[in-house]
């Protein structure tokens, strides 16, 4: 209709970028990057703070006025990643790439982890966007789907994706992560957040440490009237003397890099990369199980 969006999060694809950024009342936000190639297009992924909406779009940094965005119904795509022989394939790293050229490589806007039946969801596909998955079983072993859009009259598609593997190997997901007990690294900036509705868990690298805790601090403040609390967690090698969010100490349980649990500390999301505002906000609407 066009009224303006407040507090809708918006991710940097192209360049890439950790974090999140915010629209204000006016339905506006400015994004800053270090540099940017010479002709090459800014490209990015807004959602609503509440609906199911959101659209990816570019942006020309030479104009002045920015980008005009209008947010829209979202689609859907499901599927499994399974080997040759059609087993499932569990921890399998699934890629969505926006693939404008075919011929070309894809612009990331999606890394999940496969669950324990092989099978992946990811509920915030844009239409009228020429999307790929890519499937990595391991640093080695892709597959690849042919390219396919969604539209108004199609918004859901179901998606298989072969490697070439042989026997899968038992990597067994987590269901359910017990963060409380990871040793404390550091309170962050911000007071912990009492009895939080969702939980976000984040396994840095070794390097990445200060970029993600900036990240994560940023996603806690826009999100602190849903009650979810975000924790930057290093492993024994890593030396952490200051964060701005809490810090604690764990080993990865998977192959994810960053978890979002529910209440009861059940894992609805796993994933590389910061998790998309989609996935919080699922994890607030589930209720845990006993």
């Amino acid at each position: 209709n066009g009224e303006p969006v407040s507090d809708a999060v918006l991710t940097l694809l192209q360049p890439p970028q950790f974090g999140w950024y915010q629209t204000g009342a006016d339905g506006t936000a400015t994004l800053r990057f270090a540099s940017l190639a010479q002709d090459q297009a800014v490209l990015a992924f807004a959602e609503h703070p509440t609906e199911d909406k959101g659209a990816l779009f570019m942006a020309d940094p030479a104009e002045p006025e920015g980008a005009r965005v209008e947010l829209t119904p979202l689609g859907r795509v499901s599927g499994r990643v399974t080997n040759e022989r059609g087993r499932a394939v569990p921890s399998a790293v699934v890629v969505a790439q926006f693939v404008p050229d075919p011929e070309a490589a894809g612009v990331v806007m999606w890394r999940g982890v496969t669950d324990r039946d092989g099978t992946f969801s990811w509920p915030a596909a844009p239409l009228h966007a020429p999307l790929r998955l890519v499937a990595m079983a391991d640093d080695e072993t892709t597959g690849a789907s042919s390219a396919f859009q969604l539209t108004e009259d199609a918004m859901r598609e179901e998606v298989s994706v072969s490697v070439d593997i042989g026997r899968p190997r038992r990597r067994r997901p987590p269901e359910r992560i017990d963060w409380p007990r990871f040793d404390v690294v550091t309170e962050g900036g911000a007071p912990r957040v009492e009895d939080p509705s969702a939980i976000v868990l984040f396994f840095s690298s070794a390097g990445a440490e200060d970029a993600a805790g900036e990240a994560l601090a940023k996603m806690q403040e826009i999100l602190s009237d849903r009650r979810v609390q975000c924790v930057l967690v290093v492993s024994d090698e890593q030396a952490v003397d200051d964060a701005p969010v809490l810090t604690m100490r764990a080993d990865q349980p998977g192959r994810a890099a960053a978890y979002v649990l529910d209440s009861g500390n059940r894992v609805r999301y796993a994933g590389l990369g910061m998790p998309p505002l989609w996935a919080i906000k699922q994890a607030l609407a589930s209720q845990p199980e006993e």
